[in-house]
């Protein structure tokens, strides 16, 4: 959901992407302050936490920043 991977959706919603070269590809990933962005962030791990609330068997999910 971020950095390069986050879906062409949330552009489309509005959050600000950019471009930068990494090993001779361009890249695009939304500005890490968008709000746009860190709402659908914030939301894609409420639903997580929604979803997974009950599940014993997972006691900790470690979710990390693309930088």
């Amino acid at each position: 959901m971020n950095g390069p991977f986050a879906p062409a959706w949330v552009e489309s919603k509005g959050a600000v992407f950019f471009d930068y070269p990494f090993r001779d590809i361009t890249q695009s990933l939304p500005l890490p302050w968008d709000e746009t962005y860190l709402s659908e962030y914030s939301g894609f791990i409420a639903d997580l936490g929604e979803r997974y609330t009950d599940e014993e068997r997972i006691r900790l999910k470690h979710l990390t920043q693309w930088l």
